[in-house]
Order: C-alpha cells, then sequence, then structure tokens
C-alpha cells in the first residue's frame, strides 16, 4: 500500500512539470516573458536515504550473528554525500521571478565493508556493498525574494524538479571455516535492464551574489526516488554459478547541499 502511494504522489507531481514547460513555450503566456541572467552551479553535500530494504535485511542478519555467537555487525545505510551540477536560466514574468531549471547529482553512499567474526576470532565473512546513483532531472523554480541579480543581494525560492536516477553499484561477499579457510566467494553486479528509475525533489534556497557574475547559494531539499533494482550474481569460488535476486533502492530523504554561482 505505501509503496503504491509513493508511486501516485509521484505520478500527481511528474504531471506538473510538462504543464509549466508547455505554458512557458506558449506565445499567448511568453509575450510578458524577459529573460534575465543564466546561472551555472557547482554543488557539494550531504542527506540521508532511507533503504528499508538492505537494512531490514542487515538487521535480520544482525540478529542471527548475535544468537550464533558471531563477532561484529552488519553496518546499516543511513546517510549519503552528494556532488552536482545545475544549469538556471531566470525569467522576469507577469507573476514574479522563476527560474527554469537543468541539474544532475551524484548520489554517493559510503560502502559497507562488513566483517564479522567465528567465536574464535577467525574471519566468516566479508559483505561488501555500494548502491551509487546518478540523477539527471529538470524543474522550475519561484522566487519568493527576488534579488536584483547584482552585487550584495539575497533571493529566496522554492522550487522542484523530476527526473531519472541511475543506480550503480555491486556486492561481494566472502566466506571463510571456522579454521580461516576460504570457503565461498560470489560477486554481483546490478543488472542494467533495471537500474533506472523515477524521483523528484522538493528545494527551498537562497542566493547571495558576490558580484555580478559570482554567487553562492544554499538549500535544503526533499527527496522522493525509490525503484526495484536487480543483481546478477557469479560464483567465484564454490558457489552456485548464475542467480538473480532483486533489492528496493530508496533514496528518499532529507538533504542539504551549497555551492557555487557563476552568472552569465
Amino acid at each position: 500500500m505505501g509503496a503504491r502511494r509513493t508511486k501516485g504522489k509521484m505520478k500527481n507531481h511528474a504531471k506538473i512539470l510538462p504543464i509549466v514547460f508547455i505554458l512557458l513555450c506558449n506565445p499567448a503566456y511568453s509575450s510578458g516573458f524577459q529573460y534575465v541572467k543564466t546561472q551555472i552551479g557547482a554543488y557539494g553535500g550531504y542527506g540521508f536515504v532511507a533503504m528499508d530494504d538492505a537494512n531490514n535485511s542487515a538487521k535480520k542478519r544482525n540478529e542471527k550473528f548475535e544468537l550464533y555467537g558471531f563477532e561484529g555487525r552488519y553496518a546499516l545505510i543511513k546517510d549519503a554525500g552528494m556532488a552536482g551540477l545545475k544549469v538556471s536560466s531566470v525569467f522576469k514574468t507577469p507573476f514574479g521571478f522563476v527560474g527554469i531549471d537543468i541539474l544532475s547529482d551524484y548520489i554517493m553512499l559510503p560502502e559497507k565493508n562488513n566483517t564479522i567474526y567465528w567465536d574464535n576470532g577467525e574471519k566468516f565473512t566479508t559483505f561488501i556493498q555500494d548502491i551509487n546513483s546518478l540523477y539527471i532531472g529538470a524543474g522550475i523554480k519561484y522566487y519568493l525574494v527576488c534579488a536584483a541579480f547584482t552585487e550584495k543581494t539575497f533571493g529566496v525560492y522554492i522550487g522542484a524538479d523530476g527526473g531519472a536516477f541511475f543506480s550503480f553499484g555491486s556486492l561481494f561477499v566472502s566466506g571463510y571455516t571456522y579454521e580461516g579457510v576460504l570457503d565461498l566467494l560470489r560477486y554481483a553486479v546490478i543488472d542494467t535492464s533495471s537500474r533506472v528509475f523515477p524521483g523528484v525533489n522538493f528545494r527551498l534556497g537562497a542566493e547571495y551574489y558576490l558580484s555580478k557574475n559570482t554567487g553562492v547559494e544554499i538549500y535544503i531539499g526533499y527527496r522522493i526516488a525509490k525503484g526495484l533494482i536487480n543483481y546478477e550474481s557469479r560464483a567465484l569460488y564454490n558457489s552456485p554459478g548464475y542467480e538473480r535476486f532483486a533489492l528496493e533502492a530508496e533514496y528518499t530523504g532529507f538533504y542539504f547541499k551549497t555551492g557555487i554561482l557563476l552568472l552569465l
């Protein structure tokens, strides 16, 4: 039920953006529009991700490790670093100042290198996982407080964008006997046919212009993005030769970003 509601919300938000672009391109509406500036921005940031499916699986395994006396636990995936680019064209309209954004983000989840030990101190298993994502999207922002786009002026806006998330990552698992002898080795990669899924972002941002050509920007946002990705598992040693399994990757969560603006 929850997944269906999320998908329904995403579809409704996705319907709004094309309508806005159509209005901007319609001569009946665009006659009162005046081009102001183009902004090019580079950003870095930090945010939270849900990853409920992966974390619930890790919690269940950790319960078994504790039950059977193993040392060490699988780490949970809760946060991510971000780096991105954005190009915006700002227009003066009859409704106020509006910006059209084209943006990208690379979401970098910290690699989880988890090692579990037998009660005699020998290694039992090593589990390495990374699930990064590249986001490419387009959106719109509306200035609540509009800078004059000149030196020492502020601008505050709200914005929304939608696009596609491209997941990248792999899993690596090794297993050892009680005596520390290698017993299993497996490597899995994300199937290219399932790594793309839609998502949306909502933003509240502020801009400050240091000069007529440069500025800084800071904003907070909330991301909604969830998709089912399939893995292709390949045996490297003492493991079934081919196996497919699925994982629900969810990057939903709040995030914070800051960056530098160039004005053209």
